[in-house]
């Protein structure tokens, strides 16, 4: 299983997924942590060809090596979502953390990371949420609630609820579900 985190930063979506990794072990692939590891900077323009490739590498890794797969990053558009989708047979399914863009400036002001604030504002002007024909699984609301939304997959009001669907034995009805809500939409 592959699911992609959505959203801005600060928006919470590393919170999120400490949460599901308290409960089920998904190996992370998060451009942020590899930025630190290589340079130790949460950003250096000069690196982010080596980042992205380090990425990419060990995503098809762990495809290759059947892992379950949490991509920790922004994916703020259609085309960032389908950029890791072509490394995929499988269909990744996205958890949008769905923060409004003043939210995620406060808690970077609160965190003193006032350079993220420019950031930010750029993205959010860019970010485009993702549609039905995306396989949205849930929608997450900036208090970390689950919201209804009508392109979600799933229908949880919690984390112990979402736990329960990832971790079911019939994650093949996901797609059964997808191919009923979205006959001829989404493709595998």
């Amino acid at each position: 299983m592959i699911i992609g985190m959505v959203g801005l930063p600060r928006s919470g979506k590393s919170t999120f997924i400490s949460k599901i990794m308290e409960q089920k072990n998904f190996a992370i692939v998060s451009r942020d942590d590899i930025r630190i590891s290589l340079h130790g900077e949460r950003y250096l323009a000069p690196a982010e060809p080596m980042v992205k490739t380090i990425s990419e590498i060990m995503f098809k890794s762990l495809i290759r090596s059947g892992c379950d797969i949490l991509l920790d990053e922004i994916n703020l558009d259609r085309k960032s979502r389908q950029y890791w989708q072509k490394f995929s047979k499988d269909q990744i399914f996205w958890v949008h953390v769905n923060t409004d863009v003043d939210e995620c400036i406060k808690r970077a002001r609160k965190t003193i990371q006032l350079n993220l604030i420019p950031v930010i504002d750029s993205m959010n002007k860019g970010f485009m949420t993702p549609q039905k024909d995306e396989a949205l699984l849930v929608t997450i609301n900036k208090h970390g609630n689950f919201s209804p939304d009508g392109y979600n997959i799933l229908d949880v009001e919690s984390i112990e609820e979402f736990m329960y669907e990832i971790n079911s034995p019939n994650l093949s009805s996901w797609k059964k579900i997808i191919d009923e809500k979205y006959p001829d939409e989404i493709p595998y």
